[in-house]
């Protein structure tokens, strides 16, 4: 297991080692996930996700969200009043 040692300042941050970032791949502006399992914090790499249906395959970027391919061409064939979900 890898260790660090980093201390949390003033405003309650951290900063990672950039070895452990190095060998996790992880990058500046990677988006992860923080959760608190019993007393340990566990930090994963996001994975982007369909606004509309979750799936992670096929994405595009709009913005600050991802739409898959088969949203996307349902959002493409869609008319004015009509409900797509």
């Amino acid at each position: 297991m890898d260790r660090g040692l980093t201390k949390i300042d003033n405003l309650g941050r951290i900063a990672l080692p950039p070895e452990i970032c190095c060998k996790l791949s992880w990058c500046e502006e990677d988006e992860l996930n923080i959760d608190v399992v019993f007393n340990s914090i566990v930090l994963t790499r996001a994975i982007p996700s369909c606004v509309f249906c979750n799936t992670a395959m096929d994405l595009a970027r709009i913005g600050s969200y991802y739409v898959c391919e088969s949203c996307r061409i349902r959002l493409s064939k869609a008319k004015s009043g009509d409900c797509l979900y």
